[in-house]
């Protein structure tokens, strides 16, 4: 093997220059690699004689034989002193190393970091459509209905309470009723962007009066508070002039004429009964 590597390069300084003449091998250089200080190199003589078949290569500074010895593949100087140790690479793999090369000279080798914009969403909290304070008025024996109309709620549930002194009464929560009192119920509706609980209360009555309360469990919670009214019909009894009557006394045989006064009624046609003690005496 080392012959053959003799012979090669006795072949290769003969064509290039001819025999006796001191040949520097090519410098070699990958794209985009920097080399350090000059490389080594090793002047060698070569010659070349007729009567013998055998060529024999020495060194300029000694007349024994010399064999190169193989070259470290990881330092600058190997692409020196063995190119035959070059590994070959295509084009596409000179243009990448040229790529990456231009790239480090423009960087000068620091890569900027990429920002990320955060976008922030803005979530609306949930509100009432009406004011938070509202009040409601029924006539007596009508249903009562109470409104709570909550835009924008996503999962939050919603209750109604009642205010008795200084407790609160749980009616409903979400759907389901938990008052004892039967009269009391909830229906639920809703549209775009908006959902409603509406609280009934069926035959109000005067004690139904007082502050109601629909509460959405966000943090804090949001409160919309309904006052309720019930309106009763003013009933009172006059003569014949007008005078409220309370008690009044009439002479035997004399005419009596009494008119029942009624205001704030609730429907337009309702019975009214006159009694005498617990007697309905005119229809």
């Amino acid at each position: 093997m080392a012959a053959l590597l003799l012979r090669y390069l006795v072949l290769g300084f003969t064509i290039a220059g001819g025999a006796g003449k001191e040949m520097r091998p090519p410098m070699l250089q990958r794209p985009g690699v920097l080399l350090g200080p000059s490389p080594r190199t090793t002047s060698i003589t070569a010659t070349s004689s007729s009567s013998s078949s055998s060529s024999v290569l020495s060194p300029s500074s000694s007349s024994s034989s010399y064999i190169p010895s193989a070259p470290d593949p990881l330092s600058p100087a190997s692409f020196v002193e063995a190119p035959e140790r070059l590994q070959p690479h295509s084009r596409a793999q000179e243009e990448e190393d040229d790529y990456l090369y231009e790239d480090y000279e423009e960087g000068d080798g620091e890569y900027e970091d990429e920002q990320e914009e955060e976008v922030k969403v803005k979530v609306r909290e949930p509100f009432f459509g009406t004011a938070n304070s509202t009040t409601t008025t029924v006539f007596l024996g009508a249903t009562a209905t109470l409104d709570c109309t909550v835009h924008d709620i996503a999962n939050e549930s919603v209750t109604w309470m009642r205010r008795v002194d200084d407790m609160l009464e749980l009616l409903t929560w979400d759907t389901h009723t938990y008052a004892k009192d039967k009269r009391y119920s909830v229906a639920s509706d809703s549209g775009v962007g908006w959902r409603r609980w509406r609280l009934l209360i069926n035959g109000s009555q005067v004690e139904d009066q007082g502050q109601y309360r629909c509460q959405v469990a966000t943090q804090p919670p949001k409160i919309l508070a309904v006052t309720l009214v019930v309106t009763e019909p003013l009933v009172q009894v006059v003569d014949e002039r007008g005078t409220k009557v309370v008690d009044k006394h009439y002479n035997s045989g004399s005419m009596i004429e009494l008119k029942c006064v009624i205001e704030k009624v609730p429907f337009p046609h309702l019975t009214v009964n006159w009694l005498r003690g617990s007697t309905i005496r005119f229809p």
